[in-house]
Formats: C-alpha cells, structure tokens, sequence
C-alpha cells in the first residue's frame, strides 16, 4: 500500500524535484508518495538507460542531469533527437502502450531517475487516483509539446516530398461533408460497447452516463471530424467505419494512421489549446461515431471527477499513439528523401 516518506535517503531527493516542472502538477505530499514508492536509479555519462525496441516496466522521471534522446534511422544511423532536462519522463510512449521503446535514452552527463513501475503506478488508481491523473496530465502535456516539435519538422518534410497535392474537387468535396446527429444511444448498443475492450476498467453505470454527454453522428466518406486550425476540445468514439489521421501541409496530405471501430481518439485542443498545429481527422469510409464535446469534457470533469480519470487514460492514450504515429512518418519522409 502506498504510504508517505520514512526513508532519509529518499527523503533527501524531494528538495531536488521540486525545483523540476514536476512540482507544477504535484503538490509536495504527491511527490513525497511517488519518491517513498519509487527507486532512485543512478547512471554514468554514457550509460543507456533504455534501449530502443526495449520493453520497459515502468517509467523514469529525471531527477538531476540530462538524457540524450536517440533513435536508429535509415541513412542516418543513429541520430539524437532531443536532451530531456530534470522533471521530465522518458519512455512515456511504450509506458503508456506497454510496448517497445521508439527510441533509446543515454545519460549525457550523470544522472539520476526516479523509477516508478507499472503495477504501483496502477495502484494508485486505488488509493490516490487523483495523483495518478495529475502524472498522466503531465506526461500527455510532454507528448504534445513533442507532437507540436514533431508537427514542425515533417511539414518541412512533407513541403519537400513528393506527396501529390489535393485536387480542387476533392477539396470541394470535403468541405461539404459534415457529420450528422442521428437517434441517441439504446440499451443494445450500450451493452455492445461495454464488452469493446476499451471501456474495460468503466462499470455499467459509469458507462450510461459517459453516453448521457455524447452524441451519436453518421458520417459519410471524406468526412471532417477534426480540421485544421480547429481549437475545441472533443472526444470521438468509432462505433462503425473508420477514421483517418493526417497533416495538411501546402495542400498535401500525409496520412498517419487508421482508427477503426472501438477505438477513441482525442484532439490535441484536449491538452493543448493554444497551439496553432492541428491534426486533422476525417472519415475514410462511412462511419457512425460518439462525439463528447468540450462543453461534455468539462461537464464530466467539474461533475464526476472518478468518471473524468477514467476518460483521461483514453485520451493519453490515443495522444501518445498519436505521437507514435507522427514518429512513423517522420521516418518513412526520411526514407523517401534518403531514396530520391
């Protein structure tokens, strides 16, 4: 069971994360409970702390020192990418996916982490779900500041290759595609989406109420569900069809990945609603979706805090395969440059 810090040498690291971003999510009795309930791991200059293609069972906080963020890519071998400073987390995408590393992490000078692994940082959804919500905003408020970095580096990619543009027509097409509400949620269909995968860890009643703040859309093909420029905040759940991600940039569009049915995906506005990148989502074929709107999301967060955590791990969720995917274009935009 999590409890607060009795142990002095541990004790001794609360002064250094609190000077970090951390302290901005956690108040001092949070940290206390993730230090008491972490190991401190210490590394040399030059030592991997992860390696990309691992799988890692936790994640790392940096408490003093600086990591180089790396990665193997094709003509390039291994490049840097990013130096992460104290406060921030590394692996977050494959903590939060519970898969690989994308990328490797090497201490650049000495360094100590804060590791906290997967089963305390799900316990405490039991005992402190508040605090548990609080660190997974502020990892989600690091993978969009890395798709907003990310965004900026493969428009210049996409500008340079050889993606075709978008005819006039098509363009036309789209802009007059726009989803419409059709009868509200029944009982059936309710009990289909309780057994999707998704909404394991929501109960029935959790789950009727989730939908008593959505509402139910048909759309049609080259349907725009989330446009450029676009700033509010919403949620959409694919029940039929299908959605796809992409970047618009010189009127050329990359796409980024497929969400089929089951699946939730969020709008950077969630997160981050003052940048001025988009990723734009639009249905590939017809699809009937939930749409849970900013004026919802806020609903449910004022109103039910336990329902709004619960939410929330589905939004960090698709943002960081959202981050995944913009890490995928990115490579294949270099193999393309590198074969041309």
């Amino acid at each position: 069971m999590f409890k607060l810090i009795d142990n002095p040498e541990t004790m001794a690291k609360l002064p250094e994360l609190e000077e970090t971003n951390l302290a901005n999510y956690l108040d001092r009795q949070e940290l206390e409970i993730l230090l008491n309930n972490g190991q401190i791991h210490s590394f040399s200059t030059g030592d991997i702390i992860l390696q990309q293609g691992k799988k890692a069972e936790g994640i790392y906080i940096i408490i003093s020192g600086n990591v180089v963020v790396s990665a193997r890519l094709m003509g390039q071998g291994i490049t840097n990418i990013e130096v992460l400073k104290p406060g921030n987390f590394l692996n977050e995408i494959s903590f939060i996916e519970k898969g690989p590393c994308p990328t490797s992490y090497v201490a650049s000078n000495n360094v100590q982490c804060l590791f906290i692994n997967s089963v305390h940082f799900e316990m405490l959804s039991l005992y402190f779900p508040e605090t548990k919500y609080k660190i997974l905003y502020a990892i989600t408020k690091q993978i969009c500041s890395r798709l907003k970095a990310m965004h900026g580096k493969v428009t210049t990619l996409i500008t340079q290759s050889e993606i075709p543009g978008l005819s006039f027509l098509g363009r036309v097409v789209d802009s007059f595609n726009q989803p419409k509400q059709v009868a509200s949620i029944n009982e059936s269909m309710l009990e289909r989406l309780q057994k999707k995968s998704l909404f394991k860890s929501f109960n029935k009643d959790e789950l009727h109420e989730l939908f008593q703040h959505a509402i139910l859309l048909e759309a049609a093909k080259n349907c725009k569900l989330i446009h450029v420029g676009e700033k509010n905040a919403s949620c959409y759940i694919v029940i039929q069809g299908a959605v796809q991600s992409s970047i618009m940039q010189d009127n050329k569009l990359a796409k980024l990945s497929v969400i089929g049915p089951g699946a939730l995906f969020a709008s950077i506005a969630c997160i981050d609603n003052d940048s001025s990148f988009t990723i734009t989502f639009v249905t590939c074929e017809q699809a009937i979706l939930l749409k849970i709107s900013e004026s919802e999301l806020d609903a449910i967060r004022n109103n039910n805090p336990r329902l709004w955590y619960k939410l929330f791990d589905l939004i960090c969720l698709s943002l960081a395969a959202l981050e995944k995917s913009i890490n995928k274009l990115d490579v294949r935009l270099h193999i393309e440059t590198y074969n041309r």
